[in-house]
């Protein structure tokens, strides 16, 4: 997967939390292998921009 990061952080997580991570990344993987685009709520970065709201603060002007 070129130019891809997956960095799950889920120290001090519940389990149930750490399931959903495990089914949003298999989901991710799935799309890519059946060359699916991901579903908005998984990008951060889509075409150069930074499209997720929880880092678009930091670039904000």
């Amino acid at each position: 997967m070129p130019n891809h990061a997956m960095v799950p952080h889920y120290s001090g997580t519940t389990l149930e939390a750490q399931n959903r991570y495990a089914k949003g990344i298999k989901d991710c993987l799935s799309r890519f292998l059946e060359n699916r685009p991901l579903e908005q709520q998984y990008l951060i970065v889509d075409k150069g921009s930074v499209v997720s709201p929880s880092y678009s603060y930091a670039f904000k002007t």
